[in-house]
């Protein structure tokens, strides 16, 4: 039994399927989700020794390379972090999978935000992918917040309207 036939969308002659007008879809460039890198957020392992860099030089770097990105994109992320965090706080008994759940679905808006184009910077994604994969814990969550606030502080000084 062959499915019934779909009505068009509006505004779209071909139905809104992406078929062009040779009868096929229209070739997409193939784009990947970036590897991630490693991120360090403590010295030697101690969680009493935050890796410095991370607020410091590394944060003004990756400021410096969002300065395309408007401030409301960074805020927007931010205000997720927040949430979490004092999410967080209040429940003491939070599994680290619940953590890393939390990161995958920051990582996976931000690969849709730039998907959909609303951000164009490659280093806006590396961002969230490097991230995701290194908070594993309570304390790197909380060493990624401060690295986050540090990004967008520097942020506000490179940025491009």
């Amino acid at each position: 039994m062959a499915p019934a036939p779909q009505p068009p969308r509006r505004g779209s002659a071909s139905g809104g399927r992406g078929v062009g007008p040779g009868g096929s879809a229209p070739q997409r460039a193939q784009r990947e989700i970036p590897s991630p890198r490693i991120v360090e957020y403590f010295d030697r392992g101690d969680v009493k020794a935050p890796n410095p860099k991370l607020v410091g030089a590394d944060a003004e770097t990756m400021a410096r390379s969002f300065a395309e990105v408007p401030a409301s994109q960074l805020r927007r992320f931010y205000s997720d972090v927040a949430a979490f965090g004092r999410k967080l706080e209040a429940e003491m008994n939070m599994p680290p999978e619940a953590i890393q759940a939390q990161m995958g679905l920051l990582k996976a808006k931000a690969v849709y935000t730039v998907g959909r184009g609303t951000v164009r910077n490659n280093d806006f994604l590396q961002f969230f992918v490097d991230h995701a994969a290194a908070v594993k814990t309570r304390d790197d969550f909380r060493a990624f917040r401060r690295a986050f606030e540090a990004v967008i502080a520097y942020h506000k000084f490179y940025e491009k309207k």
